[in-house]
């Protein structure tokens, strides 16, 4: 019983985290796109969800406690340095990962810049 609580307490930390890092990074994607001329549909967002939340729950759903309970204590709150910066971290990665991408694409020869129509 004791393993199966400290397993679910660090289970709701990790979605919390992820909760945060899902909204942070999808924050930037739409500032990023604004930036651009440009904006997301109803079915990019779908399309996103799916993508990144679907293999997320099915592959959390399928791990297990650990068999052996341990003497190290989880984390008491969300408001704790080291996973502040971890999250952070993680946070400016992806954010990183999305101005190169940005970048890089923006180089290829393919890559027209958003005409303004005036509507």
């Amino acid at each position: 019983m004791l393993r199966e609580g400290k397993a679910s307490l660090a289970t709701a930390f990790q979605i919390a985290k992820f909760t945060i890092s899902y909204a942070m990074i999808q924050y930037f994607q739409v500032i990023l796109l604004y930036y651009i001329g440009m904006s997301m549909t109803n079915n990019g967002f779908l399309y996103e969800d799916l993508v990144a939340l679907i293999p997320f729950a099915i592959f959390q759903s399928l791990t297990k406690a650990y068999p052996k309970l341990t003497k190290e204590l989880p984390t008491e709150s969300l408001f704790y340095l080291p996973e502040f910066l971890s999250l952070g971290l993680q946070i400016l990665i992806m954010w990183s990962i999305q101005v190169a991408i940005y970048v890089t694409i923006k180089k290829e020869p393919f890559y027209t810049d958003k005409v303004n129509t005036g509507g």
